[in-house]
């Protein structure tokens, strides 16, 4: 019989992929109110931005899924890369279903497909390495 540990999969996306939607959120806005500020050219400012979305959201997406990962792992202690890609993938679902009620809400275009797949590429790789850092932990506990 297969046992689910959900308490695992719960916490590792409550300290993974939660916490990077609102400290992205709380990156955007200081991006974008910081922009009138700096720039006094609106395409400049507007250039600035997109490149600094990408790169910030990039590192924030790759920091906190390692870290999902690494919680999932450690409370997990065994399958730890199978709990590792369950955060990983209810991350990516969270946010596709965000940015969908977003984009209804505000009138916005839907998240392009190639968003979710740069995403999918960012969010299991790093919530897999996150998962062998806690796999390792485990062994060397499980040693001692």
């Amino acid at each position: 019989m297969i046992s689910i540990n959900f308490k695992s999969i719960f916490l590792g996306f409550l300290a993974g992929p939660f916490v990077a939607g609102i400290v992205s959120m709380a990156n955007n806005y200081l991006a974008v109110s910081l922009v009138p500020v700096i720039f006094t050219s609106l395409s400049a400012g507007i250039n600035w931005i997109n490149g600094y979305f990408l790169i910030s959201n990039f590192l924030i997406n790759a920091a906190f899924s390692l870290l999902g990962g690494y919680v999932a792992g450690r409370v997990a202690k065994q399958d730890e890369y199978l709990y590792a890609v369950a955060v990983a993938i209810l991350g990516v679902s969270a946010t596709i279903g965000l940015s969908m009620l977003t984009a209804q809400k505000f009138n916005l275009p839907f998240m392009q497909l190639s968003h979710v797949f740069k995403l999918l590429l960012t969010t299991i790789p790093y919530a897999m390495l996150g998962a062998y850092l806690s796999h390792a932990k485990n062994i060397k506990e499980d040693i001692n």
